[in-house]
């Protein structure tokens, strides 16, 4: 189960935000903190407005992806996908572990919407280099699904983020959507305790608005692919409760970083859990209970992935307000061991990380 209990405390005496796979999601902010994050030069996350450049990529992929997985897995998974976005029966397919793998644990992270399409239990049935595929709904209902879906994730890129952004910006302007835009589901959360729920999907959380851990860091983590960041989930069990917890991995420059989307519904604009490294992941999940995505790690070697860039630590302690992609400056609020809210200025605009701008404290 993915459940977990943390309060945490930016600085002395001030209650910043609580979190986020668990009971309690109250937030108190500073009296002048700014509730609705905007980007600046670019229009806000939720606003609508800017140029509809985003296509939908039916066959997203990552780095993660081609390093845990043998090439004929990713190449097993694209037929379906063009099998099933024709209406096919079939598709090209050597094994049934290929047929198990591609049809129980691609669709969730990889093209959402087909697991309220595939039925792995009522196909694979393989012989001669095909598969068969096992259908839930119709073909017309299977197509309008699609098409509806495809329109959403359009809709949702357009919005958030515009073509000339960083991946940094992309990851950021994203993080800040989500927290804007969806509902921890607590119903879920508890059912969870004593049943096992089958509905559980990215694909829920992206058209009903409301989820729980699993479901918000992987729709985060394929959102980021369609816009050609590398990403993927990461589980853990926490330190402090014993609880797992499901949250997205990512890698930007070259470098490897946690996101807790999860966490920031709490508090639109919280930096504390965007662009983690390992040292910070660790303060609640220790780095040994790890399981970079999903079980496929515990089946298929892959890299040891680390998260060892601290060039972000700056940003963990404020909340954004707003960010300039033309002068590469993110505008954000601190709060400092007195409990004084300060508004500050980080430069992200070189390779070096991020920088406090001397002399923009207020």
């Amino acid at each position: 189960m993915m459940k977990k209990v943390l309060v945490w405390i930016l600085c002395a005496g001030l209650l910043f935000g609580s979190i986020a796979c668990a009971d309690d999601m109250t937030t108190t902010l500073p009296a002048d903190a700014v509730s609705a994050p905007e980007t600046e030069n670019a229009g806000a996350a939720d606003s609508g407005a800017g140029e509809r450049w985003f296509v939908f990529n039916p066959k997203v992929r990552c780095d993660y992806m081609d390093e845990m997985f043998p090439g004929a897995m990713a190449e097993t998974w694209y037929n379906l996908v063009d099998a099933v976005m024709a209406g096919e029966d079939t598709f090209a397919c050597e094994t049934k572990l290929l047929y198990d793998w591609v049809t129980g644990q691609f669709p969730d992270r990889y093209f959402p919407v087909l697991v309220d399409i595939i039925d792995p239990a009522a196909g694979g049935m393989v012989g001669d280099g095909v598969a068969k595929i096992g259908y839930k709904v119709s073909r017309e209902e299977s197509a309008k699904a699609i098409s509806g879906f495809i329109a959403l994730v359009e809709d949702i890129v357009n919005t958030a983020v515009q073509p000339y952004y960083t991946d940094l910006e992309k990851a950021l302007s994203l993080y800040l959507y989500f927290s804007k835009k969806y509902v921890y589901d607590y119903d879920t959360y508890y059912q969870m305790n004593s049943q096992y729920l089958e509905y559980i999907s990215a694909y829920r959380l992206l058209t009903g608005g409301t989820g729980i851990c699993q479901e918000i860091s992987a729709a985060y983590s394929y959102l980021l692919m369609q816009v050609g960041v590398s990403a993927t989930i990461m589980m853990g069990d926490s330190d402090l409760t014993g609880e797992g917890h499901q949250w997205s991995y990512v890698r930007l420059n070259g470098k490897n970083y946690h996101i807790d989307p999860t966490y920031a519904l709490s508090d639109p604009g919280t930096l504390e859990f965007f662009m983690m490294s390992d040292k910070k992941r660790a303060e609640e999940y220790p780095p040994e209970e790890y399981v970079v995505g999903s079980n496929f790690t515990t089946v298929y070697p892959h890299p040891d992935y680390r998260a060892d860039d601290d060039s972000l630590t700056p940003l963990w302690h404020t909340r954004l307000i707003s960010f300039d992609h033309d002068a590469g400056i993110m505008h954000c609020l601190y709060c400092d061991l007195e409990g004084n809210s300060h508004y500050v200025d980080f430069s992200y605009s070189d390779t070096e990380g991020v920088h406090l701008i001397p002399g923009s404290v207020q």
